[in-house]
């Protein structure tokens, strides 16, 4: 196997070295948030400093150092970015063969070696400097933690590690803080049944000690014990105007361009005037955002690296015409490229596979009586696909699903 692994992670190489060579210089950073990151970067590799501003920043800091502190060791060079996200890749890689192996045997591994290097998701965000690919291996590690010590609940060390973790991932993006409080308010009502709190006591220390830390730093630093407006920039940078274009009939650029402008109080109460006088059309522009979570492409996001000329954020839900027309429209009709056509159609396939292979996930461990694993695996997922933290959920479901569908 470890051959296997060898080649799998030199062809991974290989292609994003492919994919580095047909994409335009800058393209690393040329995605609004990756602008961000970089910008950060260069400030503590100079200054010591991730913000030059007096509240706390929209972003955590921890992708920035790490970027940052390369940038003081090799100097300020935008292919650093790609070559660190390439390493987070790799070891996802590892990670991912290793639990293939131990779950499933040999031929679940060999899977993963065979279908990793051309995950399309892997491939475009290795080239951005983006936290995705970083996200993807914390919260990979978080569930590996969790399955081994329902395995080996006599273990947990395990769940020390997972909370680590867990809180690690809160200081790159909070995105899990709310997760790992639902973990831990169920772990307390599962300790309490079981009559033992050691291992919900390990988790609680270790995830909110690092997260109780980083707050106390932006206390410190920006008087404000809070973390970076994550759910603020979901509802009211991209819910909010979606939700105004489809009340008023308006693009989504007009929507965004004039609550842009607005403060954050003010967006707050039209939001909520919105969503209490057209409850089910913010139902329905809720679910759009999950489907688009679930069944987005991330050749769309090539395209935009390419310069090819689409737009961030292209909508399936926004193509005008019949089904065959838009889904037509929306596979090939921002490129000309016939690469880029490939991979939307192999895409397009494992997305409209992809609820086939989570069902058969489910079934698979509800029949071999494993119910840890299906509510941890069950929970995890809905939590990030459901409330739209875009592309996490994704770039682990996947291999899970095709592992299960491959092992049946």
């Amino acid at each position: 196997m470890k051959k296997q692994l060898v080649l799998s992670a030199s062809f991974f190489c290989f292609f994003s070295y492919v994919l580095f060579c047909m994409l335009p210089q800058g393209a690393v950073i040329k995605e609004g948030d990756a602008k961000g990151y970089y910008h950060s970067a260069q400030l503590f590799a100079n200054y010591n400093k991730i913000f030059l501003i007096n509240e706390v920043p929209p972003v955590g800091p921890g992708y920035s150092v790490m970027l940052g502190t390369l940038f003081k060791i090799f100097g300020d060079h935008l292919h650093i970015a790609i070559l660190l996200n390439l390493f987070f890749s790799l070891v996802v890689l590892f990670l991912l063969v290793g639990m293939a192996y131990r779950m499933f045997g040999c031929y679940a591994a060999l899977f993963v070696c065979v279908t990793f290097p051309l995950h399309v998701g892997f491939l475009t965000y290795t080239q951005c400097a983006l936290t995705e690919v970083l996200l993807s291996l914390l919260y990979l590690v978080v569930i590996d933690r969790f399955l081994r010590f329902i395995e080996y609940p006599a273990d947990a060390v395990l769940l020390l590690q997972a909370g680590l973790i867990l809180g690690l991932s809160v200081i790159v993006k909070p995105a899990a803080w709310f997760y790992g409080l639902l973990v831990l308010m169920a772990g307390v009502l599962w300790g309490v049944y079981k009559k033992d709190l050691v291992p919900v006591f390990f988790f609680g220390i270790s995830f909110l000690g690092v997260a109780l830390s980083y707050l106390s730093y932006n206390w410190y630093i920006f008087n404000a014990f809070a973390f970076p407006g994550v759910m603020e920039r979901n509802f009211l940078t991209l819910y909010l105007p979606k939700l105004f274009a489809q009340v008023h009939q308006q693009s989504f650029a007009q929507a965004y361009e004039m609550i842009f402008v607005m403060p954050y109080p003010e967006r707050w109460i039209l939001l909520s005037h919105l969503v209490k006088h057209y409850p089910f059309l913010a139902g329905k522009v809720w679910i759009a955002n999950v489907i688009k979570t679930g069944g987005g492409l991330f050749v769309h996001h090539l395209h935009l690296l390419s310069a090819s000329g689409v737009k961030m954020g292209q909508s399936f839900f926004q193509i005008q015409g019949t089904l065959w027309g838009a889904s037509k429209e929306y596979l090939f009709g921002s490129s000309n490229s016939l690469l880029f056509h490939l991979l939307a159609f192999g895409e397009f396939f494992t997305m409209l596979t992809r609820p086939f292979l989570c069902v058969v996930y489910g079934v698979f461990y509800y029949r071999q009586g494993k119910y840890g694993h299906l509510f941890f695996m069950s929970s995890f997922i809905a939590y990030f696909l459901f409330g739209d933290h875009l592309h996490i959920a994704i770039l682990l479901n996947l291999f899970f699903s095709l592992v299960v569908l491959f092992l049946l």
